[in-house]
Formats: structure tokens, C-alpha cells, sequence
């Protein structure tokens, strides 16, 4: 038998179409025998891409906020060093100098209620100088001996040590060859606040980012990331920041502060 073609209305011949709609690299593949399917066909084809596109953008809808927490502590450990030293034409001078500066430190020190477990005394260290020739050329014939020795001081009073570093002039005055810095302070309890300080500058920033969310008629969702800075740790009340992070060492009182970072997923209101 032959084959007939299917007709349509008024005997109109009525082909079968394929249609290829691409959604996001997925090929849909529709057939219909009528323009109504389509016309049908490509609603459905929209709406779903519609759909995909929505849930696309709610994916990409985050915030980033930061959140802070700061604490005062009190250094528990103070260390400050005092070199002395003793010149002379000959070495056996240089060390009469230098051991005449090391017994009044030490008489210094006990004087101010320092104890000797809180010193130590480095050995001699010995710089040479040699004579000059008229064009500013080092000769082998020795001009003088330099005798430097150290001491470092540590101890748990900090107030002590803060106080008595001030009156070191009293050497100078009495012409000991001495040289001093002002001392520094730390605290051994910083590492421990560390996580309680991540937890509060944490819970600051998702209440920073519920109050921006709120104002803009969304809410937060999930929170994909939380990172810490590095500690800040600085004079009290300053802002000072780095990025590999501030020790101050020159104040007894200290702020410790943490800094979050946080990414968080945005969602309409319900």
C-alpha cells in the first residue's frame, strides 16, 4: 500500500517540527505537531529557565561583613637591659673601667629591690680599635680596647621595673659608662583570649550583617565562611593595625583586639 501524509484541516499538509531549546547547556528537545504545541513548548522551556536563573542568583546573593572584639589586659612580664662599658689604651684599663660600671649596676639594681634571679650578666665582649694613617687607613698598631658586658632583667613586677628605669641617670651621673633602653612589656595570657575573642568578634559581625539585611527587607542565611585576622595588639585606645599584626611591647596596659571576616548567604524575607 502507499503511504499518506497526514492532513490537516482544509486538507493542509501538517509536518512534524523539532524544536532545540538550550538551558544553561542542556539541550531540550521538544515535538509538537501544531503550532499551539509550539507555542506550548516554549513556555515551559521559559519558565524553566526562569527558574534556573532565580536559583542561580540567590546562590550568588552573599554579604561580607566584619565584626571586631577588643580587651584590655595587663603585662606580666618585663624585660630591659643595661650595657656597661670600660675603654682604655690598654686592656688591663679597659677592665678596671668595666668592672668598676658592673659592681655599681649591681649595687644599683639591689638598691631598687631587683633580685638576682631577675639578672643576668653576659660575658665580656671585646671591641679593638687600631691606629689610623694620615689617609684614614686602618694600621696594626691597637689605638684602644672597648669591654662591653649586658645585663638583662626580667621580672613579674612591672611597675618596678618601669619605675627604676627611669632613675638609671643616676649612673651616668656618677660616671659610669652605661647604656640603657626603656624596657619592654608583654603578657603570657594572650594566646588563651584568643578563641574567646574569635567567638565575640564573630557574633559582632552576623549581628552587623542581620541589622543591614534587615534594613534592606532580606535576612541572612547561611554563613559560608569566618576567617580571623591576626591579634592587633596595641596601646589602649588606638586603632593601630597590620596586616602581620601589632605587638606593642612599650605599654603596660594593652588592647587586644580580633577581627572576623564573614561571608553569608542572603535570602528574601519570609
Amino acid at each position: 500500500m502507499s503511504s499518506r501524509e497526514p492532513q490537516g484541516a482544509g486538507g493542509v499538509r501538517v509536518e512534524s517540527i523539532t524544536v532545540r531549546f538550550k538551558v544553561f547547556g542542556a539541550v531540550a528537545v521538544l515535538a509538537a505537531g501544531t503550532l499551539g504545541g509550539i507555542l506550548g513548548a516554549t513556555w515551559i522551556a521559559s519558565r524553566a529557565y526562569s527558574r534556573r536563573w532565580d536559583q542561580a542568583s540567590r546562590g550568588e546573593r552573599t554579604m561580607n561583613v566584619t565584626g571586631s572584639a577588643r580587651v584590655r589586659v595587663r603585662s606580666d612580664m618585663a624585660t630591659w637591659s643595661i650595657s656597661v662599658q670600660g675603654r682604655g689604651k690598654e686592656l688591663t684599663e679597659a677592665y678596671a673601667e668595666i668592672k668598676t660600671g658592673v659592681d655599681a649596676v649591681q649595687r644599683f639594681l639591689a638598691a631598687n629591690d631587683v633580685k638576682p634571679g631577675e639578672i643576668t650578666l653576659s660575658g665580656v665582649d671585646t671591641d679593638t680599635h687600631f691606629q689610623r694613617d694620615k689617609d684614614g687607613n686602618s694600621t696594626p698598631e691597637v689605638a684602644a680596647y672597648t669591654l662591653t658586658r649586658n645585663f638583662t632583667i626580667q621580672s613579674a613586677d612591672v611597675d618596678r621595673i618601669a619605675r627604676i628605669s627611669g632613675t638609671v641617670t643616676e649612673l651616668l651621673e656618677s660616671g659610669v659608662r652605661v647604656g640603657t633602653s626603656a624596657p619592654s612589656f608583654t603578657c603570657s595570657k594572650i594566646a588563651s583570649l584568643k578563641v574567646d575573642l574569635a567567638g565575640e568578634a564573630t557574633a559582632d559581625a552576623r549581628r552587623r550583617a542581620d541589622t543591614i539585611a534587615s534594613q534592606a527587607g532580606c535576612r541572612v542565611g547561611e554563613v559560608r565562611t569566618a576567617r580571623l585576622g591576626v591579634l592587633q595588639i596595641t596601646p589602649p585606645e588606638s586603632n593601630e593595625t597590620s596586616g602581620e599584626g601589632v605587638y606593642d611591647t612599650t605599654t603596660i596596659e594593652k588592647d587586644v583586639r580580633a577581627v572576623v571576616s564573614l561571608t553569608a548567604v542572603i535570602e528574601e524575607a519570609q
